[in-house]
């Protein structure tokens, strides 16, 4: 007798095989795409250590300029305060030559810089971090914005009392002082050149400005802080 086909169990048997197939299909792809995932995070993550450690020394070299600027606002307030009470003194006049002095801060952003040429910072985007980065980065090209401008304003006045004021006399003696090749006790002559040269409208100007970028960096120190707790809650997970 012959057997005739069970086409119903045949049926059966190849969408079971069909299901298996898929299911083993799904599951490649989605390990695929996980790994993929993971490997995109590791990268991330390194990139966001990178930036960490860049924004860690960029704190040492704010947490310097806010000490500068706290001592420029000093020095400047007691040569204010000695032109005020007419008391042409050496030290205060030292004090107000200080805010000659130029610098600008420099932070590292070869981390930042480096996850933008990745492509990567797009899988960040809306989250706080990049929020942070922008606002971290931005905030910085502000301030220098604002050294630009104020050291500009600062050679202006420094070239009109070179000038129009100091004596060569005053220079090398202010030099000496300085790089301590001598004391600053000073004959009456040399006092007489200092009480010539103490109450020049350019050293009164920049003194009353001194320190003004002091609570920018500040607050650019605070901003790096939020993004290194940030990204360090990143990497934690």
């Amino acid at each position: 007798m012959i057997r005739k086909p069970n086409f119903k169990l045949n049926w059966k048997y190849a969408l079971g095989e069909v299901f298996l197939i898929f299911i083993g299909i799904s599951l490649a792809i989605t390990f695929q795409n996980w790994n993929e995932t993971r490997k995109d995070n590791n990268k991330i993550k390194g990139y966001l250590a990178t930036i960490a450690n860049n924004v860690k020394s960029d704190s040492l070299e704010i947490v310097r300029f806010i000490s500068t600027s706290q001592e420029k606002k000093r020095q400047g307030e007691k040569y204010i305060a000695a032109v005020r009470q007419n008391k042409p003194e050496f030290q205060a006049l030292m004090g107000g030559l200080f805010q000659f002095e130029e610098e600008y801060l420099n932070i590292n952003d070869n981390g930042f810089e480096s996850l933008k040429s990745s492509g990567y910072l797009s899988n960040i985007q809306g989250t706080p971090i990049e929020v942070a980065l922008f606002d971290y980065y931005s905030y910085f090209d502000e301030i220098h914005e604002s050294e630009v401008s104020y050291n500009q304003y600062v050679e202006a006045q420094e070239l009109e009392f070179v000038k129009n004021a100091a004596s060569t006399e005053l220079m090398i003696m202010v030099t000496d002082i300085y790089l301590k090749k001598r004391t600053a006790d000073l004959n009456p002559k040399e006092q007489k050149i200092i009480a010539q040269n103490f109450a020049h409208p350019s050293i009164i100007s920049i003194s009353l400005r001194a320190g003004f970028i002091e609570s920018g960096y500040k607050e650019l120190l605070d901003k790096g802080r939020k993004l290194r707790k940030l990204i360090d809650k990143k990497l934690a997970k």
